[in-house]
């Protein structure tokens, strides 16, 4: 069960794991107390178009497949491809440069703005 609530997916349908020490192999085979508890499902989606659906998680529009080549890690986190502080501080540093041109009537672009219509325009959506 996730901490949601949720109940796990397997190969069998939703798993429910009884109390004790959980062991997960790298095929994604479940183990209570060393006794089979179920597979967990783990599948590929290729060219398959999902949808969002609730807290984090995805439909499949289309059939999936089972995975090939994946490996299941037990008590390994996933971590964003992404380093949140170089994000920020280019997010920052794009903002501070839209600003200033914004701002600045003698750059051509400028329009002489107040701060506040300043940043309300680089804070605005872009039409896509």
């Amino acid at each position: 069960m996730t901490a949601q609530g949720d109940p796990l997916l397997g190969d069998q349908g939703p798993i429910l794991l009884p109390a004790g020490e959980i062991s997960i192999s790298a095929d994604g085979t479940l183990s209570v107390a060393g006794a089979l508890a179920g597979k967990l499902r783990i599948v590929d989606l290729p060219g398959t178009e999902v949808t969002p659906v609730g807290n984090s998680y995805m439909a499949a529009t289309d059939k999936v497949r089972p995975a090939s080549d994946t490996v299941v890690r037990q008590g390994a986190l996933e971590s964003a491809n992404l380093d949140a502080t170089a994000g920020i501080a280019n997010l920052i540093t794009v903002l501070n440069r839209d600003f200033n041109r914004i701002a600045d009537p003698g750059t051509g672009a400028g329009i002489g703005a107040t701060r506040d219509e300043c940043f309300d325009l680089c804070t605005r959506p872009r039409a896509a």
